[in-house]
């Protein structure tokens, strides 16, 4: 296999990237001068060893416990959360969060699946990041929880399992969906920050 075809492959495993994308980034890398791509190359990795997951939500965090969830506690009597953790917002993924965080129309916090029900990806219900979430119903006062899984057949399966179990946890939040501001079949990368603002305002009631 040919040097640009090795590196074209790794390209190619980005989601979204198909083979003439994929080949197309590994020219222009390749363009670099040498001291460029190992700049490139050094600061993915470093990224990749500085991140982890936030242990209450799941979200991609330098400690413990990312900067929303850190922001939904009150450190003393006289200072009130930033954020509301009465309100949790169910995504996909952390890119999720910055996709909705970029309008700064919501204000609660999140808790990410990492992954949709997929038989197609063999991705099985017990795949799912969703044990924290129904334990941080019985840990936390919770309002209601949003489900912010995408407008697909996945999108949908996961939220309709995710309710059901939810509901058969006994939970007393509001179970909430986002509304159809989002097209069918979309993505938050690709929704602008009107139509999201819409989904959220808009968000119906699960039963």
């Amino acid at each position: 296999m040919k040097p640009v075809e090795r590196a074209a492959v790794q390209f190619e495993k980005l989601p979204g990237v198909g083979i003439k994308t994929a080949k197309k980034l590994a020219y222009a890398l390749l363009m670099f001068d040498k001291r460029d791509v190992d700049v490139f190359c050094d600061e993915i990795a470093a990224a990749k060893d500085a991140l982890k997951l936030c242990r209450v939500c799941g979200n991609f965090s330098e400690g413990d416990v990312c900067e929303i969830c850190a922001a939904s506690v009150a450190y003393s009597a006289d200072t009130a959360p930033k954020r509301d953790g009465s309100i949790v917002c169910v995504v996909e993924h952390p890119k999720d969060i910055a996709a909705i965080e970029r309008g700064r129309y919501y204000k609660g916090v999140y808790y990410v699946l990492h992954g949709l029900i997929s038989p197609t990806n063999l991705k099985l219900p017990k795949d799912l990041n969703i044990k924290g979430l129904l334990e941080r119903e019985n840990l936390t006062s919770i309002r209601e929880i949003i489900l912010a899984t995408p407008p697909t057949l996945d999108g949908e399966a996961t939220a309709r399992y995710v309710t059901a179990e939810l509901l058969a946890a006994n939970i007393t939040a509001r179970i909430t969906r986002l509304a159809y501001g989002m097209s069918v079949g979309g993505s938050f990368d690709y929704a602008d920050d009107d139509t999201l603002s819409y989904a959220f305002k808009n968000r119906n009631t699960l039963e």
